[in-house]
């Protein structure tokens, strides 16, 4: 926490990354930004590197709206990255890659990192057969893993989900985080080197990497996770936006959302039973909490009573385990349904 206060002439000795960052950061929440830094500073976002490797859900937590949140932790994270670019490149024309190895004879065509071979390895056939299965065979498959956790959600038949496939088979070796649902590169790389150097697979399915346990799941497969949800019909939002009546909760801060939900659900106070009441409801909560509660003030009492007990509702649904796989050990999996079975559970 600042020591002087979040003064002008405080800011201005900030770090110059953490300082433009938190300047990009005020535009997005459309604050000022010493009213960013008072924020994120007294949530311990005291630095760059701590904000790039925090979650969008800290960032709301720390007073922003959910919609900000997330622009905001795509921005920390790519700013940090960066800072570190220009001596990446230093590196990599000290130690070019060797000519004789597959990413040397890539990068003499042109073609340099994952994507770019898996774009190569695809028109080669890499999934099917011939000189593709020959050149999967001699890359590390680990280097498609950054790819893999980007795609394995929405596209199924992507490349690095079939090349990791043919290299693993339906060995549970994907390290997934069940508590936030966030898969881990640096944990998978880890298990998976281990598994080629002899280790035996690990008990239950579990692993544990620099004091984290990990839920492990087979190519393809991942746990459910938790997206948010309506506060009036408790479904999914779909990017922010509620798919029965358009309406962007997504950009409502989260305890006007939980007031809503309470006014709606618990004290019956909000009238909710037509798509023009939630419009309504929808333009006094985009005003703030305040405003909200000033006219639901029975809710208001709930909500107060519910936070002391640190019972508010997070508004918080999970969506359903997807199962791509034939992994014998399905069965076995508590975290696992099958596709006709995945539904959501609010939390």
């Amino acid at each position: 926490m600042a020591k002087n206060g979040y003064s002008k002439k405080a800011f201005a000795k900030l770090d110059k990354a953490y300082r433009e960052a938190l300047e990009k950061a005020a535009e997005i929440a459309k604050m000022t930004p010493l009213q960013v830094w008072k924020k994120l500073d007294q949530a311990g976002g005291d630095s760059l590197e701590v904000l790039a490797g925090v979650t969008f859900e800290s960032i709301e937590n720390a007073g922003f709206k959910p919609m900000h949140a997330q622009r905001m932790a795509k921005m920390f994270r790519e700013e940090a990255g960066s800072t570190s670019k220009p001596a990446a490149k230093e590196s990599k024309a000290e130690k070019p890659a060797d000519p004789e190895s597959p990413e040397g004879f890539l990068s003499s065509l042109g073609i340099s990192g994952g994507d770019n071979m898996l774009a190569l390895l695809a028109l080669m056939g890499g999934q099917g057969g011939g000189m593709g299965d020959t050149l999967t065979s001699l890359i590390d498959p680990v280097i498609f893993l950054p790819t893999y956790f980007k795609v394995v959600h929405s596209k199924p038949r992507h490349p690095a989900v079939g090349l990791l496939r043919g290299a693993y088979g339906t060995k549970l070796v994907i390290c997934f985080d069940t508590a936030t649902g966030d898969g881990s590169v640096e944990a998978t790389a880890q298990y998976m080197k281990e598994l080629d150097e002899g280790f035996d697979d690990v008990a239950e399915g579990l692993y544990t990497h620099q004091d984290v346990t990990y839920k492990l799941f087979a190519i393809g497969d991942y746990p459910a996770h938790l997206v948010d949800m309506c506060p009036i019909n408790e479904k999914p939002l779909r990017s922010g936006v509620c798919s029965d009546t358009g309406i962007k909760w997504g950009e409502v801060e989260l305890s006007a959302r939980q007031l809503v939900y309470i006014a709606v659900n618990m004290t019956r106070e909000a009238n909710a039973g037509h798509v023009d009441a939630q419009h309504r409801l929808f333009n006094i909560a985009s005003k703030g909490f305040d405003a909200l509660a000033a006219r639901y003030r029975r809710s208001k009492v709930r909500f107060d009573e519910l936070r002391a007990r640190d019972e508010l509702p997070t508004l918080r649904v999970e969506i359903g385990t997807r199962s791509r796989t034939s992994s014998p050990s399905r069965n076995a999996d508590p975290f696992h349904r099958d596709d006709d079975q995945a539904g959501h559970q609010r939390y």
